[in-house]
């Protein structure tokens, strides 16, 4: 036994003679104090005795020293490593988003539902939901998108993983941590493959058409008969069945100010137009990561407006879009929203005894509450009327003065101020009925 270890740590101890077995994928190793050849087949790959075959492909030669050198490198054939399930887990998610999994059942989405090999995943419509994968790499899906996951898995403890997904219809928008050697991260639609070792980058499929822009880093484009490979700031459209074209310059950046502040309904935010663009996307999200996409719109005008939105900051991009359908590089700023919704400017009439208010109609207002006190202090709130159109009609008021104001609240369920107090006298309009009557009875008594 003394003997085969001598000659194993003779042999694995020296410089290697020639380079591993061409062609075939390693993992390179760096041998640490302690290392054993046996640990090393143990614990990265699916048998200890791949030792020989580990030793047959670095084609170590022969020498006298008897000890293992700590940083001495070896490579190790993908094919021995373990291969373990891995899976993807969801970071953030936003409106209807499914999990179908492989084996039928739909379950809804949520922050750390996982993801197998096998599973698919679907957003509905305003819906997105960010996935993160086993070596960090994050992946976006906006709206009306579908992908499946076709390999998640993991080679052992080495750090090499391979994820490949398959997008049939939609985008998304991912961003691939730097992959080690022979990790692979794959995009495939009907129309191509998209394949990165390190970089952010966009895929949409529709049909036989896949569009790929690349942002960071490279990306390579393949299809059975051809490749193309991608630099930062480039695009190209593949077609099934046809060669792929040359890469085109991506449209720069719309140029945005760092902050924009939102304080009126009606308010249109712009951009200067970019020279080439046929539309823009907008988004919106609630971090500058972008996780999660609560506007994602296209516009074929250099502005926009927003619906809805809480007061809050939000991270706002835009992109052009050239006519080819290729998405340029970003443009990112801050999106300060604060709009305070204002009282109601009342018209009133009387109708004998009730009060009509009358005002102009704003279809970002839900509700209009007018109250009516017999004090300017309206501790005495005698009527309240909410109504959710433009008019309003007070129940019979006894005679007397009396104040009222109003409020509004908007869509997104913020109040406004109170209106300025203002009061109004409630007699009877005409009098003379009653004087007449009263001078019969005299005249008969």
């Amino acid at each position: 036994m003394l003997k085969i270890l001598h000659t194993l740590l003779v042999l694995f101890a020296l410089p290697f003679a020639s380079a591993a077995t061409a062609g075939e994928a390693y993992w390179e190793y760096t041998f640490r104090p302690g290392d054993t050849i046996w640990k090393i087949a143990d614990t990265y790959t699916t048998s200890t005795d791949n030792w020989i075959r580990i030793r047959d492909f670095n084609r170590v030669a022969s020498g006298e020293d008897l000890v293992m050198r700590p940083g001495t490198r070896i490579r190790i054939p993908v094919s021995l490593l373990k291969v373990q399930p891995a899976h993807a887990s969801v970071l953030a998610v936003s409106g209807d988003v499914r999990i179908i999994e492989k084996n039928g059942n739909t379950i809804k989405a949520g922050v750390h539902s996982t993801l197998q090999s096998g599973d698919r995943i679907i957003t509905g419509e305003a819906s997105s939901v960010t996935l993160r994968f086993a070596d960090g790499s994050q992946l976006l899906l906006p709206e009306n998108s579908r992908a499946h996951m076709d390999t998640l898995s993991a080679h052992g403890d080495s750090g090499m993983v391979d994820t490949r997904v398959r997008l049939p219809s939609g985008r998304l928008d991912t961003r691939v941590n730097k992959l080690d050697q022979d990790s692979r991260f794959e995009i495939i639609t009907p129309a191509a493959v998209a394949a990165v070792r390190g970089t952010a980058f966009r895929i949409s499929a529709d049909g036989d058409i896949m569009r790929s822009e690349v942002t960071e880093g490279v990306v390579s484009v393949t299809t059975a008969q051809d490749e193309k490979s991608l630099d930062a700031g480039y695009g190209l459209v593949a077609k099934k069945g046809q060669p792929l074209p040359e890469p085109v310059k991506l449209l720069p950046a719309p140029v945005l100010p760092e902050t924009i502040t939102l304080d009126d309904y009606r308010q249109v935010v712009r951009w200067p137009a970019v020279d080439g663009a046929v539309r823009y996307r907008i988004q919106l999200a609630p971090t500058p990561a972008f996780k999660q996409l609560i506007f994602d719109r296209l516009s074929e005008q250099n502005h926009t407006a927003f619906d809805g939105l809480d007061n809050r900051t939000y991270a706002m991009r835009v992109r052009a879009i050239d006519e080819q359908g290729l998405q340029g590089l970003n443009a990112s700023t801050m999106l300060d929203v604060g709009i305070q919704p204002s009282a109601a400017r009342l018209q009133l009439s009387q109708a004998g005894k009730q009060l009509q208010f009358d005002w102009d109609s704003d279809d970002n207002i839900a509700t209009t509450t007018i109250e009516i006190a017999r004090d300017a202090d309206f501790n005495d709130i005698v009527q309240s009327l909410q109504v959710d159109g433009s008019h309003a009609r007070s129940e019979t008021l006894a005679e007397g003065v009396y104040h009222y104001r109003n409020r509004r609240t908007d869509k997104r369920g913020i109040h406004s101020d109170y209106s300025e107090t203002r009061s109004v006298d409630i007699r009877d309009e005409n009098p003379w009925p009653f004087f007449i009557g009263a001078g019969v009875i005299i005249l008969l008594l």
